[in-house]
């Protein structure tokens, strides 16, 4: 029995192990690789609805329906499962990797139904103009301008600081952008004293409470952009009106601090809402479905 053990990888695993602890050492492994908004997209449908669901069942007895379980207990919440499902067959897959027997039956488990079709479409052209038109009467109209014209993403926007772009090579100048405003977690919740989590190769600088500027995800996302001439005077009429601030943020909230993605996307929403902008379903339009206009 032990030689067979050996042989199928079972060595140094647990032959009892429930999918609720696995979910803690898959966690727990995940913490160093993933980015925050990753690892939160991976640890919340583990917590809120894998384990709940099937967190005492073990890793070898479970069977097609009990990932099916999960499914229908996210639709009977009104939930669409597609991702959860994602999450769970993932952190199943790692178990396999590390020595744990899992029925094959289970591991083949489709998602019942297929996946929602997202209603995520592109802005056109003449609301995206309105969105500009509109923007213009704000002293800060350039934080919409810049998103609108470059598709520049909300932290990319948030994250610019003056020393990124040049507005002193007229018609040459440019816009770098290599950094991004990001909110970290700290290592324990609502501890401040035990630091921030930040993955292994994650490049991050502190500038205060959670809020760090980080680098896009990959090198693609670091790239230059013309500076166009009504962006570059909208730009130089507003560093004048700027909250000062010490990290040198284009675009900072009225007290100088790090601006809330909450409230930046709540200004997007009520900016639609006097260009009389909307998305075809009657929502606003999310701030990255400007990005394509």
């Amino acid at each position: 029995d032990a030689k067979a053990a050996r042989e199928r990888g079972e060595v140094g695993t647990n032959k009892r192990e429930t999918v609720k602890g696995w979910s803690e050492k898959y966690l727990a492994m995940r913490i160093h690789a993933l980015r925050p908004k990753a690892y939160n997209a991976a640890a919340n449908p583990i917590k809120n609805w894998i384990v709940p669901t099937i967190g005492h069942k073990r890793l070898d007895t479970l069977t097609p329906g009990d990932i099916r379980a999960v499914e229908d207990a996210q639709r009977a919440a009104g939930r669409q499962p597609a991702d959860t499902y994602r999450v769970l067959m993932t952190m199943l897959r790692a178990a396999v990797a590390d020595g744990y027997q899992i029925p094959q039956p289970t591991m083949m488990t489709k998602l019942q139904g297929g996946v929602r079709k997202s209603d995520r479409k592109a802005m056109t052209v003449p609301e995206g103009l309105a969105c500009i038109e509109a923007a213009s009467a704000l002293p800060h109209g350039t934080r919409w301008l810049v998103t609108l014209v470059y598709g520049m993403r909300m932290g990319e926007c948030l994250g610019l600081t003056w020393d990124a772009i040049d507005l002193d090579a007229g018609r040459f100048g440019e816009i770098v952008i290599d950094w991004q405003l990001q909110s970290l977690p700290y290592r324990k919740a609502r501890d401040r004293s035990s630091g921030f989590r930040v993955p292994d190769d994650h490049e991050a600088v502190h500038l205060i409470d959670a809020f760090h500027l980080t680098r896009p995800k990959s090198k693609s996302g670091q790239r230059v952009a013309p500076l166009l001439e009504p962006i570059r005077d909208g730009l130089i009429a507003w560093r004048d009106q700027a909250a000062e601030n010490p990290w040198g943020l284009v675009w900072p909230s009225d007290k100088g601090r790090p601006r809330n993605d909450k409230h930046d996307r709540a200004e997007w929403a009520a900016l639609q809402k006097r260009a009389k902008v909307s998305h075809p379903s009657g929502r606003p339009y999310h701030v990255h479905e400007c990005r394509n206009f």
